[in-house]
């Protein structure tokens, strides 16, 4: 999609559909960027916002546009907005939801719904799309639902308050009530929506279970004989302290994030992620939106594991797709840390071993630049070049399966006992 009109200067128009006077609140509230997954219920609402200067970035899923507006929202200090459509389209954005909910992150779903005529009830999960909203009501400080025109200016206002209190919100519209015009004016916000995000560390409880059975239809790797070279999680994190200067820094769930608390703390080096709800691949998608965020031009670094580049590595694509600045470095150790780590020894220990994936190969089939990275003194010095480059490129970096070495500081220094826990 080309770049959307400059309509800053007509926001004073009166909207007269329900699709524009959704599209005219964003903008008077700041919103630029969006981050969407295209659906039929969504054919007028996605013009409108577009028409009305808002830039619709598609993801490859819908969990990852509801990660990708959580990372534009983190770090621009604005309203983070993702669109999907009903039914199953909603269901892949849980994730996402759940995520910014628990970690306070105002983030609004605008969802498209089945028409109010209740045909046809394709990819919806029942005529009336009622089902989205009970779905929504448990994952939302505040759910609007627009059946009628008339009812918008009263959703606005509702979702407004939710967001401002932090979380959240979602507004779902029947695709024919999205075209329908306006019986009444709608109140404009008369200021941007602004917030600023603290992190709210804490520790994940271990995963227990045993006597689990082995796939044998798929290659596993063993992480204890497979990797020749090893690069340690404190020297991946400390080499992306070091190199990559002035870089808005995501990390994900699992080890790496350990090593960045354990060694980006003590530095004051800040950095992005999600300590409560901890969900793998968050940092990827959450990366991508905070490096298209309209008229930011600082580079991004996420650091993630090669666990999570298996639940949303097919945002690589939307990286590639809208050539965003991120440099995506990989922790390729072959298993599920944490988990391996607390089963090794017993029956379910091998489950938490991965699939043999060659991330070269499948970064090469996106178009994204990939190269392996075999020291830390090697990830220094491409991190440092990176300084001249712009665009997307991942770094596969072979990590050991063990992270002892960087789980027992983090969590000493995430006791309630130490009054530097934050």
């Amino acid at each position: 999609m080309t770049d959307p009109p400059n309509r800053t200067s007509n926001l004073l128009d009166s909207p007269s559909t329900v699709a524009e006077g959704v599209a005219f609140w964003l903008r008077a509230l700041g919103v630029d960027t969006a981050f969407a997954m295209h659906s039929h219920h969504l054919v007028p609402l996605l013009p409108a916002l577009w028409s009305a200067g808002i830039r619709i970035h598609a993801a490859a899923s819908e969990t990852g546009a509801g990660y990708m507006a959580d990372g534009c929202a983190r770090v621009s200090g604005r309203l983070g907005v993702a669109i999907t459509g009903g039914g199953p389209g909603l269901a892949m954005m849980i994730p996402a939801l759940q995520t910014a909910l628990v970690e306070g992150v105002p983030v609004l779903a605008l969802v498209g719904q089945n028409s109010t005529a209740g045909i046809p009830t394709f990819q919806e999960t029942d005529s009336s799309g009622s089902r989205d909203v009970q779905i929504l009501r448990g994952l939302t400080a505040a759910v609007a639902e627009v059946r009628h025109a008339a009812d918008l200016p009263a959703a606005l206002e509702t979702t407004a308050v939710a967001l401002a209190a932090g979380g959240p919100a979602a507004i779902a519209i029947p695709v024919d009530v999205q075209a329908q015009a306006l019986p009444i004016p709608v109140p404009m916000p008369s200021e941007p929506f602004a917030w600023k995000w603290h992190s709210k560390h804490s520790n994940t409880p271990a995963i227990s279970g045993d006597r689990l059975a082995r796939p044998a239809d798929r290659p596993l790797v063993d992480p204890l004989t497979s990797q020749e070279t090893q690069v340690t999680y404190r020297d991946v994190v400390a080499a992306v302290a070091e190199s990559a200067s002035g870089a808005r820094v995501f990390v994900d769930a699992g080890q790496a994030r350990h090593a960045a608390h354990a060694v980006l703390d003590p530095l004051a080096v800040d950095f992005v992620d999600s300590p409560r709800s901890a969900p793998m691949g968050w940092a990827i998608a959450a990366s991508i939106g905070a490096a298209l965020l309209a008229g930011d031009t600082r580079p991004v670094v996420c650091v993630t594991g090669d666990g999570s580049a298996l639940m949303l590595g097919s945002e690589f694509a939307t990286a590639v797709r809208y050539e965003a600045d991120v440099t995506f470095i990989i922790c390729a150790n072959g298993v599920w840390g944490g988990p391996y780590s607390r089963h090794r020894g017993t029956p379910s220990a091998e489950m938490g071993c991965l699939p043999a994936i060659d991330w070269l190969t499948y970064a090469a089939s996106l178009g994204l630049p990939a190269q392996r990275i075999d020291s830390a003194l090697d990830l220094a010095r491409v991190l440092g070049d990176r300084r001249r480059e712009c665009g997307p490129r991942l770094l596969v970096v072979p990590t050991p399966p063990k992270d002892d070495d960087v789980r027992a500081p983090y969590a000493a220094a995430q006791s309630p006992t130490n009054p530097q826990s934050r």
